[in-house]
């Protein structure tokens, strides 16, 4: 299975994140070499937010990708 993951990569002066579609042995070996490597969840676009729709924006995207909307 697929995840959507942001690569960390630190520079001499800057910091940069990296998207990629990753399988999840990749994504843990890359921790497992030190890498700094988060798995995205949800994306949520500016609109949403300025409505005030973070909240039921999240519980549809649990819904849709089968997770529980109710875990914490």
């Amino acid at each position: 299975m697929r995840r959507k993951a942001s690569v960390t990569v630190r520079g001499k002066c800057h910091e940069w994140c990296v998207d990629s579609d990753m399988k999840q042995a990749q994504i843990d070996a890359m921790r497992e070499d030190g890498v700094d490597v988060g798995v995205v969840y949800y994306s949520i676009p500016e609109w949403a937010v300025a409505c005030g729709l973070t909240r039921p924006w999240f519980f549809v995207q649990d819904v849709f990708n089968f997770r529980n909307p109710f875990a914490s």
